[in-house]
C-alpha cells in the first residue's frame, strides 16, 4: 500500500478525505500547514501528496514546488475551494508547477478516488 500526505489548513477537509482515501489500506499522513507538510514529506517520503492551494502561511503552489524539488517523481493532486472566479486559474497554475491532477472543492468523490488510484499505479510502474 502507499503513503499519502494530505495537506490542508481546514481540519474538516482532512477529517472527511483521510478516511475515504485510507479505505484502500493506504497510510494517511496529515499536515495543516506547509511547515508540517515539509516535515512529514522529508520524514516519510510519501508516494502521493494532496495539497490545498490556499493556506495561511505558505500557499499550495510553493508547497508543490518544494515537494517537486525534493522529489521530482512525487505525484501531486492539487485541490482548491477558492472562489470560482480565480479557482480554475489557480488550479491551472498548480498543474504547471507539477501537480499531476487538480480538483475544485467540492469534488465528486469517485472521480477523486479514481485519480488517486491512477496516480499510484503510475508511481508503481515508474519504480
Amino acid at each position: 500500500m502507499a503513503t499519502i500526505l494530505i495537506v490542508d489548513d481546514e481540519q474538516s477537509f482532512l477529517n472527511a478525505v483521510s478516511p475515504i482515501v485510507g479505505r484502500s489500506g493506504h497510510t494517511i499522513l496529515q499536515a495543516t500547514n506547509a511547515h508540517d507538510a515539509r516535515q512529514q514529506f522529508t520524514r516519510n517520503a510519501p508516494d502521493l501528496a494532496i495539497v490545498d492551494m490556499i493556506m495561511p502561511d505558505t500557499g499550495g503552489l510553493e508547497t508543490i514546488a518544494e515537494m517537486r524539488k525534493l522529489n521530482p517523481g512525487i505525484k501531486v493532486i492539487a485541490v482548491s475551494g477558492a472562489p470560482k472566479a480565480g479557482r480554475s486559474r489557480l488550479l491551472d497554475w498548480a498543474t504547471r508547477m507539477g501537480a499531476s491532477r487538480a480538483f475544485a472543492k467540492p469534488f465528486v468523490v469517485q472521480d477523486f478516488l479514481d485519480a488517486v488510484d491512477a496516480l499510484l499505479r503510475e508511481k508503481a510502474a515508474e519504480n
